[in-house]
């Protein structure tokens, strides 16, 4: 972080993270005016996406699990570290 504050590098950073944000922002503005049938998290990336109702459903399904999993990881980490405050 500070030899990329030093570099110069973190406003870029800032700048392209944001405009990704702004194109979200839209999409989900899109979305809850019904002018899409966009459902959340549905970025359009489908090279690995099954083309079978079954195999969606499958994949959502991990993609929930995965993400509880990893929300689970994180409030351990976050635990452990408050518990022997260390950084």
């Amino acid at each position: 972080h500070d030899a990329m504050v030093k570099f110069g590098s973190m406003p870029q950073i800032l700048v392209w993270l944001g405009y990704l944000e702004l194109f979200g922002f839209l999409a989900i503005i899109n979305m809850q005016e019904g002018k899409t049938d966009r459902k959340p998290g549905d970025f359009g990336l489908r090279g690995f996406y099954p083309k079978d109702a079954k195999g969606q459903y499958e994949m959502q399904v991990k993609e929930l699990r995965n993400g509880r999993l990893a929300m689970l990881a994180f409030s351990g980490i976050v635990t452990v570290g408050v518990l022997t405050q260390e950084k």
